[in-house]
């Protein structure tokens, strides 16, 4: 019942009142209080010899729901409904009797709704067999057969305790078979996001070579605008060997560590060219860190390399310009450092406050969301930390990205 005021699925709703009258039916012979004062009025023992009919009904409803058989057994669900209507009438038709001092004919509908009931479970279990779509039918069917079995062990003997043990038993197999069901609602919810991820991540790439390729076709034509054709030749060049890369991976959602750095010193390679080798760069992989396993996303490191360039580097006059790049593994994270010893972002800003070119990088805002769906399904921590540098003074002197990747 709890789980059916959480997640407001009718089966459980209906699977809780199965047990509760089925409880209700089974000990209604104890000489409890509860059933003395029941068995006291004409109302409490309507109630008692009525429940097994509406235990019969919370079953039945309990059955549509859990193996949707709207959906799944069409034909099984109208013959379901059926047999609802007809121990819904029994319910009315036997309290008319029952109020009225029938008692003969009362005992007389009681045993056809156990005919009734008897023939449903043999022909629903058997077309269930044949016709089954799922896992779902084992719970149905083996629950439906040992609660049978019990009852008509009783039937012939008059012995509650067969009857009493199918129940048992059949409520334990009920409630295995709700388990196996949010399982397996829960693997196709996950399967459903993977996808949706999958897609989202797929649109959000198609936006960011876009913007790669517009720079860098920006950087040729300002070279060729230059009359610099040697190196407009050789940035073609280059490029066209970093497209062909991008374009060989642009089909997979990520890529190796090791693929990625390759992309990343293609692009730098460009970078230093379209700047005149204005800038220097290093890369550190820690010698515990796997490479050639590990997955990033494809392209993810580029927008933060273009950021540290264009709004960190380029504005410095005067010094070296450093970019450093720095992969390890820290417990199931892999880390990646982007950092530059160049104006700072404030510094930076005023700039582009100056210029009127003040906005968010495109490029790393697409980045993050692609950050944001990779492994969402896990216990996803992926995050972006930028750490402004100070030297003793208060002195801007650089800009660090940290990069969290879950990625056990």
């Amino acid at each position: 019942m709890l789980i059916f005021l959480n997640a407001k699925r009718l089966e459980f709703l209906y699977y809780s009142l199965f047990v509760f009258f089925s409880m209700i039916y089974l000990t209604r012979r104890l000489n409890l209080e509860f059933y003395m004062t029941l068995r006291e009025s004409l109302i409490g023992l309507w109630f008692l010899a009525i429940s097994q009919i509406l235990i019969n009904l919370m079953y039945l409803n309990f059955a549509i729901n859990y193996l949707n058989t709207k959906l799944q057994y069409p034909k099984l669900h109208k013959f379901i409904q059926l047999t609802i209507i007809i121990l819904v009438a029994l319910i009315f038709l036997d309290t008319w009797v029952y109020f009225n001092g029938m008692y003969q004919m009362h005992d007389t509908l009681q045993n056809f709704q156990r005919i009734l009931m008897t023939v449903f479970g043999l022909s629903s279990m058997i077309y269930l067999i044949f016709k089954t779509k799922d896992r779902l039918v084992i719970f149905i069917v083996l629950g439906s057969f040992i609660f049978l079995a019990g009852a008509l062990g009783f039937l012939f003997t008059n012995d509650r305790h067969y009857m009493m043990t199918g129940s048992l038993i059949e409520f334990i197999i009920f409630s295995l078979g709700l388990a196996y069901k949010i399982k397996l609602q829960y693997e196709a919810k996950l399967t459903l996001q993977e996808e949706v991820s999958l897609k989202e991540i797929s649109a959000l790439r198609a936006q960011m070579n876009p913007h790669f390729i517009f720079n860098s076709l920006s950087s040729i034509q300002n070279l060729i605008l230059k009359n610099d054709r040697p190196a407009a030749l050789k940035y073609l060049t280059q490029f066209g060997k970093l497209a062909r890369n991008v374009l060989e991976s642009s089909n997979e959602a990520v890529v190796t560590l090791s693929e990625e750095i390759a992309l990343l010193k293609s692009y730098l390679e460009l970078e230093s060219l379209r700047f005149d080798n204005a800038f220097e760069y290093t890369i550190e992989l820690d010698e515990n860190l796997d490479a050639g396993s590990l997955e990033i996303p494809l392209m993810l490191i580029q927008p933060f390399a273009e950021n540290a360039i264009i709004h960190g580097l380029v504005g410095k006059k005067e010094g070296l310009k450093k970019l450093m790049f720095r992969f390890k593994k820290e417990g199931p994270f892999t880390i990646i450092e982007i950092e530059d010893n160049g104006v700072g972002r404030v510094v930076s800003r005023i700039h582009a406050e100056a210029s009127k070119k003040q906005r968010k990088s495109r490029g790393m805002e697409i980045t993050e969301k692609r950050l944001k769906m990779f492994n969402q399904n896990k216990v996803n921590q992926n995050k972006v930390e930028i750490v402004d540098k100070y030297d003793a003074y208060g002195n801007a002197t650089g800009t660090k990205v940290i990069i969290q990747i879950f990625n056990p």
